[in-house]
């Protein structure tokens, strides 16, 4: 959904807007006093109402902006009709300095282009913002915004059918489409996690991903825009945004701001309602479809519905449509910016110890909102900039690091730099320019101490199996298995019966050779003395019958699995066991010999030297018992790299985290080279982990997380400097 804010707002007589105002000389004042301004004719007044509490909001209905004012300046706003004086307006301004603060609500007001006629005095004090604006928008890698076409019309022509969709028989519908998703997908967890792991992260789908999103965004918008119809509203903007460098379609939503607070909910709820739609029938689809590219595609709207409406779309810490859901349900306008305002009054009144710091939490409750709102969204962003960058980085190195360059040097120094020259004016101002060298000098000590002094856990994670002995208990003939013989992590003896499996039709051809075996033998006996010619035929009937006989006996032999040597026995998973066909040559349990036992641990390039260089402690956690952590220790580290992973649960068809070839059936080579280190374990763990996951933590020697920084960064160029 597009902008439903203007992010030029008119807080109080503050303009919050990026340009610079210079203080009016007394002729200039004079020119200005004696001006009677107007607002243009499309321009509305009206308030909106929190929690008691007017809030006054002028709109432009042309160009669909919105701006919120204070009480104060909305009287002004309100005589601005040609006839009044700006010298007598500001004879009835309520604040300290009349005139800075009437010429300040000017500005903003004739840089919004919402003053009819031209005001060159006011155009003499003011660098221009929409110019600089219109920079800072191109200059953004990040979000670019084209207008197309007015999509009205069309959303008018399909009005008395989207009309009966969102009614109230259209949202118990959904709901009943939510319940029914909810069923489904529990009765297929299994199918859903190994679709995950075998196809959906398959190369060939994840190209189907960018398009899948497209027509799902379209969707989603028009899902927007059909609800501002839907409450009488218009949509009279839509066009194409560039998010990441990926075009997504958009509307503009701004018409929402004149409707009600219940509507308004719901026409930003539109587009996230839209998505999880789209979710569960792409889900019921997958369900009722064949293997093959129809269900692939429906894996993927599933996913992309569902990641789209809880990662972002649903997300109120970034400004998309949970933001404003969040906005209108704790009803404060402008969460995101008066939370960044609120941070900062904290700065200035509590750090500098400016009087003259104003707060924008003016009802009451709005404290707790602004100041958590502000510290979560952008901890948020930072995560989000760092995810982008590395994202890009990964396929473009350069453009991961011209982002990287424009989110410190944009997002980050040059706001602190413009922020900290406004401070120090205030603080000359009020001769606290002391503190406020103070405050930024102990203020940068402190983080020096954080990121370069002070140390800090450092650790690395990998993921690695059990080393499988020797010692295997494979089926030597396929059936059924009937019973286990011995529990798991049983000590065995040499030899002692394991499982017993059951093959019916070996069964039956043994009987069956065993009746022509008799029946030989019987007309070998008759043609001895008459016919001897049929008696021999019939004895070398009986050899090779007999032949027959003795394999298949022997194969029915070979269904009673034994321990190939003494020792505990591991038998994974025996409860599933019973009832399942085993093929010939299938390992179903292991003996070990009550030695060391050892585990295949896989580490990437970029940890290996960490690895190495430390003798720190080594942690173990099976997937069969997460609540317990073992002990271990290295035993060797190989510097020979391999491309074959010593078990498929590792990769990430088995559901391990390593990338592996799609092409490869079994699941064993990696997309990219790794290191094996083989952990001495404890006996505590013979019994339960074979052949499941281990999740290993390698704890390292303290350092700052500057440091520790510095090395992750110094890995990830490394890695990824052969890509550019």
């Amino acid at each position: 959904m597009g902008a439903v804010t203007s992010a030029l707002a008119l807080v109080g007589v503050e303009v919050v807007g990026d340009y610079a105002v210079s203080s009016l000389t007394t002729a200039q004042w004079q020119t200005l006093a004696g001006l009677k301004p107007r607002l243009k004719p499309q321009v509305i007044l009206y308030c909106h109402h929190y929690r008691g509490s007017p809030w006054p909001v002028v709109e432009d209905s042309l160009n669909q902006q919105h701006f919120h004012i204070s009480p104060a300046a909305y009287s002004v706003l309100q005589r601005l009709d040609g006839n009044t004086t700006v010298a007598r307006l500001a004879d009835s301004w309520p604040g300290d300095d009349p005139q800075a603060e009437l010429t300040q609500l000017l500005l903003g007001l004739y840089q919004a282009n919402l003053l009819a006629g031209d005001f060159p005095v006011l155009a003499q004090n003011l660098v221009s913002r929409s110019q600089r604006g219109r920079w800072q928008r191109w200059l953004n890698p990040l979000a670019q915004r084209l207008p197309l076409i007015n999509p009205d019309a069309w959303l008018k022509r399909c009005q008395p059918v989207t009309d009966k969709l969102f009614s109230a028989a259209g949202w118990w519908g959904w709901v009943a489409l939510m319940a029914i998703t909810v069923l489904v997908a529990a009765g297929h967890s299994y199918e859903l996690k190994h679709h995950w792991h075998s196809r959906f992260l398959d190369p060939g789908n994840l190209l189907w991903l960018p398009l899948v999103y497209v027509v799902m965004k379209l969707f989603h918008e028009w899902a927007h825009g059909a609800m501002i119809r839907r409450f009488g509203g218009q949509c009279s903007e839509a066009g194409v945004m560039f998010l990441v460098f990926m075009p997504l379609p958009y509307v503009n939503a701004g018409a929402a701001n004149s409707l009600p607070r219940s509507q308004r909910l719901w026409i930003s709820a539109a587009g996230i309602l839209a998505e999880c739609a789209m979710a569960a029938v792409g889900l019921i689809t997958w369900a009722m479809a064949g293997q093959g590219l129809l269900q692939d595609l429906a894996f993927n709207v599933l996913v992309v519905g569902f990641a789209a409406s809880l990662l972002f779309n649903a997300n109120p810490l970034m400004k998309f449509d949970g933001y404003y859901l969040l906005a209108d349900a704790v009803q404060i306008p402008s969460l995101a910016s008066r939370a960044n305002q609120y941070l900062g009054y904290l700065w200035q009144r509590y750090g500098l110890g400016l009087a003259s710091a104003h707060s924008p939490a003016e009802l009451p409750g709005d404290k707790p909102w602004l100041a958590g709102y502000g510290i979560a969204a952008g901890a948020y962003r930072i995560l989000i900039l760092c995810w982008i960058v590395s994202f890009l980085a990964q396929r473009w190195l350069w453009a991961g690091l011209l982002v990287a360059l424009w989110a410190l040097a944009g997002q980050w120094l040059l706001p602190a730099a413009k922020g900290l020259w406004s401070q120090w004016h205030k603080c000359y101002a009020e001769r606290r320019e002391w503190r406020l060298l103070g405050v930024v000098a102990g203020s940068a000590a402190a983080l020096y101490c954080l990121a370069f002094v002070m140390p800090l856990p450092h650790t690395s994670y990998a993921q690695g199996v059990v080393k499988l002995p020797d010692a295997a208990v494979f089926s030597a003939a396929p059936g059924f298995v009937d019973t286990i013989l011995v529990a798991d992590g049983q000590w065995v003896a040499a030899g002692a019966p394991i499982i017993q499996l059951r093959n019916t039709e070996l069964q039956l051809q043994a009987n069956k050779l065993r009746a022509e075996l008799a029946e030989q033998r019987q007309l070998r006996q008759a043609s001895l003395v008459r016919q001897p010619a049929q008696a021999q035929a019939a004895a070398m009937a009986m050899e090779l019958v007999t032949a027959k006989l003795a394999d298949l006996e022997q194969q029915l032999a070979s269904l009673t699995l034994t321990a190939p040597r003494a020792g505990r026995l591991a038998l994974p998973a025996a409860q599933n066991l019973p009832g399942r066909w085993v093929e010939e040559g299938d390992v179903l349990a292991h003996v070990f010999d009550g030695q060391q036992l050892q585990a295949q641990v896989l580490i990437n390039q970029q940890d290996l030297a960490a690895i190495s260089a430390s003798a720190g402690t080594v942690r173990v956690k099976s997937a069969l018992q997460p609540n317990h952590t073992f002990a271990a220790h290295i035993s060797n580290l190989s510097p020979k790299a391999i491309d074959q992973l010593p078990s498929p649960v590792l990769g990430s068809a088995g559901g391990g985290y390593i990338p592996v070839d799609a092409n490869d059936s079994q699941g064993l080579t990696t997309l990219q080279s790794w290191f094996v280190a083989e952990l001495d374990l404890p006996a505590s763990m013979m019994a339960p982990v074979v052949p499941n996951r281990l999740h290993v933590q390698f704890v390292h020697q303290n350092q700052p997380v500057g440091v520790q920084l510095w090395r992750h960064l110094r890995r990830w160029w490394l890695a990824h400097s052969d890509m550019g």
